[in-house]
């Protein structure tokens, strides 16, 4: 019973997504190359990982995808939840209020990392 119950502690935590930090990536590098994505993909499109120019896809993301928000690089996932980072469209601000699923944390001009709890 004991194995059971550290494997699953185990599981659990080993499933958890955050928050980034701006330390943990060139962001102005990356935010000028999902700026020429966003200007170069329609709506709603899921931008295949080998179409991501190099500083995109050193992050090794799970999916990248652009909506009627901006470019979403997921780079952690589990279950129902995600993490990445969020480049909004020219004039889309994303709401900062704490409580919100999806949040968003501002890093740095117009990158914020992004969670969704599911």
């Amino acid at each position: 019973m004991r194995i059971f119950q550290l494997l699953l502690i185990i599981f659990v935590l080993s499933g958890c997504v955050k928050h980034h930090s701006s330390e943990d990536f060139d962001v102005v590098l990356i935010e000028n190359s999902a700026i020429k994505l966003l200007n170069s993909y329609p709506r709603n499109s899921i931008i295949k990982l080998e179409q991501l120019p190099l500083p995109l896809s050193q992050l090794k993301p799970y999916y990248v995808r652009v909506d009627e928000t901006g470019i979403y690089i997921t780079l952690d996932e589990s279950f129902v939840s995600e993490s990445g980072l969020f480049i909004p469209h020219e004039g889309f601000t994303p709401d900062l209020s704490n409580g919100l699923d999806p949040s968003f944390k501002l890093l740095k001009n117009r990158t914020y990392s992004y969670l969704v709890k599911g």
